[in-house]
């Protein structure tokens, strides 16, 4: 076993790659969430615009800068998209930057509307074409990014687990991220 100075490198940077994935499929789950509750057309229309936000924002933090950590790019997942869901993730992303994260004036719908007293009322109403109409590629590209992080998490966490050098990931770790408790027999006791 390598104990040098590259061993440690690889650990630590095994362990801050962990948690960028972790991150990531907590609020890909987040996100598919909201998905779905895009579609309830009984909302009024500041209940939907909260659905569209959360999704956009949350969607848009896994692929973003976080401090001094990693940014997660989609190509490096190696899901396997089709092209119309990798133009959506395109969409998602840049929408989630000029309009929800960022509120670019240019790209938000502000309407300004006198109520029946002569009030003024602001409002806001945002674009939820792109959702309803790719709901279903939206769905399937959650799924696939949800099963690459997963692929990566169980790698990390095997590599992890057998450098075998003082870093150990607890049970109560590996259950925050949402495995079930026979991961440690399925994956490492079968050595």
């Amino acid at each position: 076993m390598d104990t040098g100075l590259s061993a440690i490198y690889k650990r630590e940077e095994n362990r801050r790659l962990l948690f960028v994935y972790a991150m990531a499929k907590r609020d890909i789950k987040i996100a598919k969430i909201y998905l779905d509750k895009t579609q309830d057309t009984g909302l009024d229309i500041y209940e939907r615009d909260a659905n569209i936000i959360v999704l956009y924002i949350t969607y848009g933090r896994i692929f973003s800068k976080n401090l001094d950590l990693p940014r997660l790019n989609i190509n490096n997942l190696k899901c396997q998209l089709t092209e119309d869901e990798e133009s959506l993730h395109k969409s998602l992303i840049h929408s989630r930057n000029k309009i929800f994260a960022h509120s670019d004036a240019s790209m938000n719908n502000i309407q300004i509307n006198l109520d029946i007293n002569g009030k003024l009322i602001t409002g806001a109403s945002h674009n939820t074409t792109l959702i309803e109409k790719y709901h279903s590629t939206a769905s399937s590209l959650f799924e696939k990014i949800l099963n690459a992080l997963d692929e990566r998490i169980e790698e990390l966490l095997k590599d992890l687990y057998a450098q075998n050098n003082g870093y150990k990931v607890t049970d109560k770790n590996y259950v925050l991220l949402g495995y079930s408790n026979d991961f440690w027999e399925r994956y490492f006791d079968k050595k």
